[in-house]
């Protein structure tokens, strides 16, 4: 009498099922225990990998050498959703390097007692060596050949963590060229990036010898990682010794450059929350030693720390701060509110001072506003999203879309449409993974001339969303003959959301008339359960905010964007 599938053991559950649903596939297929080893695979696996998986049945896949640790690895992820991809490096039977896409899945357990794992594997092939150039060049600044700033900032963050758990020290050293604009003035751009690989060059041997890592933040902006810092005369002597190197001629263009630097350091954790704070106040002390003549370094003290104030704010060089890169541009997902899944991010730009760390996007617009510097502001933010884009391709996040928000006054400008087609053209930015946020500020002063915007961006493959949209009337007296793919809802209103009922009506009305004249609506400053619950039932399509996410660096949002979806 045949056995029933609750009384099947595995071969005998495999054999009849397994073996004629996988066995004929292109892709190889194993069937697995909860710790990984090996209960079955099919004739792929053995051609993909040249192994025979019968002498492996009972124990551990050969194809990862440590197959048991890949399955560990993905177990928060499967008990969590149910499955996990991810890419690895392999072996092969001949003992060559075999670059693999590997998912792995749970066998639904409804008629087998035991909990297995279905395993597939597909080999990357010969674009594998190309992937690993691109992730090389999105973690390495070209120039250089240095850890740029987010490879950085990731080895700050392990350090910090290690430091913590530990109770040992760690120090970061932001460090900025003194006398570097008058090598581009004099002898040429060319001249002058050949004088910072050169300076990179002494930097990387610098901290070879004292056991750091030296990084390149853009510009001539450096920084230097000290990860267990055994006391502050060790790490004043790596200072002094980057100074000297620097301080060397350098020879370029047929000229001899004497430069000088101003450094900036703080130990932690001593306190400080995350990374972020330690180079905040290393920029902070940097800043200080270049106010009083660079050639130097100084310590972070915590009795030097001053928050900015509006009126100082404005004061800021902001051409300055763009030469030394001390923009930011941070992303915040944006959640489908129907089904929870996420195909879109925005960027968020933030202004790091030395002495405080970074401003809101509010704040930067506010005091970037006041210098009359939007459009700088805007297309720099683009150029961050571009770079973002390229991160996301090399990570197969192809489908990803990035938005961007622009001022009224860089839309209202006449040469707009022209720049940014230049822009476009010279970059050959797909400008179909673009969407373009034009504020209702936009719209309300000068409405033909935003109209005449709005359908020359769609014409150049961009979608474009009202942004900051506060009512009903806008909606049917503004936007309701544009082409746009959105309309979002003023954050303020958001917020009231669902006691308030004077939000809770103009929401409502909102929502209703974007809908008669068939745009979807979108939400910012979605920050609690009850808002995202009563924007889903009203028909909202998407939505942001604290609830969602933070605005993070792109590195820190690519599982979630692999994963797709937020629930």
């Amino acid at each position: 009498m045949r056995k029933t599938h609750e009384d099947a053991t595995a071969s005998e559950f495999t054999a009849d099922w397994y073996a004629r649903v996988f066995e004929h596939l292109g892709s190889g297929v194993l069937l697995l225990d909860e710790q990984g080893g090996l209960l079955w695979a099919n004739r792929a696996y053995d051609a993909v990998t040249g192994f025979n998986h019968r002498a492996s049945i009972g124990g551990q896949p050969p194809h990862v050498v440590d197959h048991a640790s890949l399955v560990r690895r993905a177990k928060p992820q499967l008990d969590a959703v149910g499955a996990w991809q991810g890419e690895v490096v392999g072996i092969s039977a001949a003992g060559h390097e075999l670059p693999l896409l590997v998912s792995l899945s749970r066998v639904p357990s409804a008629h087998i007692k035991k909990s297995w794992l279905v395993e597939a594997i597909f080999e990357i092939g010969p674009s594998w060596g190309y992937i690993r150039q691109l992730e090389r060049l999105a973690h390495h600044d070209a120039l250089s050949g240095l850890p740029n700033r987010e490879s950085f900032r990731a080895e700050a963050r392990s350090a910090f963590h290690r430091c913590r758990r530990t109770g040992r020290e760690m120090a970061v050293m932001l460090m900025d060229l003194d006398g570097f604009k008058p090598v581009n003035d004099t002898a040429g751009h060319e001249a002058g990036d050949h004088v910072l690989a050169v300076i990179a060059k002494r930097l990387r041997h610098v901290a070879r010898e004292h056991g750091a890592l030296a990084a390149r933040l853009g510009g001539d902006e450096f920084a230097l990682l000290l990860p267990e810092a055994a006391d502050r005369g060790a790490v004043g002597a790596l200072a002094g010794a980057v100074l000297r190197a620097v301080g060397r001629p350098t020879k370029a263009a047929g000229c001899t450059f004497e430069l000088s630097a101003s450094i900036g350091i703080c130990l932690g954790p001593d306190g400080e929350t995350d990374v972020g704070e330690l180079l905040s106040r290393a920029d902070g002390a940097m800043y200080r030693v270049k106010e009083e003549g660079g050639r130097g370094y100084r310590f972070h003290s915590h009795h030097s720390i001053e928050r900015p104030t509006m009126r100082n704010l404005a004061e800021r060089d902001f051409d300055t701060a763009a030469r030394s890169n001390r923009f930011r541009t941070f992303f915040q997902p944006i959640a489908n509110l129907q089904n929870g899944t996420i195909s879109l991010t925005e960027a968020r730009v933030r202004w790091q001072f030395p002495d405080t760390g970074l401003m809101t996007a509010r704040e930067v617009l506010d005091n970037v506003s006041a210098m009359r510097r939007e459009d700088k502001l805007d297309f720099m933010v683009l150029e961050q999203a571009y770079i973002a884009l390229r991160e996301l391709n090399v990570h197969l996040l192809r489908s990803v879309q990035i938005a961007v928000n622009l001022s009224a006054a860089t839309c209202l400008r006449g040469d707009f449409v022209e720049r940014l087609s230049r822009y476009v053209d010279e970059n050959g930015l797909p400008t179909s993974r673009f969407r373009l946020d034009i504020p209702e500020e936009a719209f309300s002063a000068h409405p033909k001339r935003a109209a005449d915007l709005v359908s020359a961006l769609v014409g150049k493959g961009f979608e474009v969303v009202a942004d900051h949209v506060g009512s009903a009337s806008i909606v049917t007296s503004l936007l309701a003959e544009l082409p746009l793919a959105l309309i979002k809802l003023d954050e303020r209103l958001v917020h009231g959301l669902p006691a308030n009922a004077e939000a809770v009506s103009t929401v409502s009305t909102t929502i209703a008339a974007a809908a008669r004249f068939g745009f979807a609506v979108g939400a910012e400053g979605v920050s609690r359960l009850d808002q995202l619950e009563w924007l889903r039932k009203a028909g909202c399509r998407e939505g942001q905010g604290m609830l969602i996410s933070k605005p993070l660096p792109l590195s820190e949002q690519i599982v979630l964007l692999r994963r797709g979806r937020c629930w």
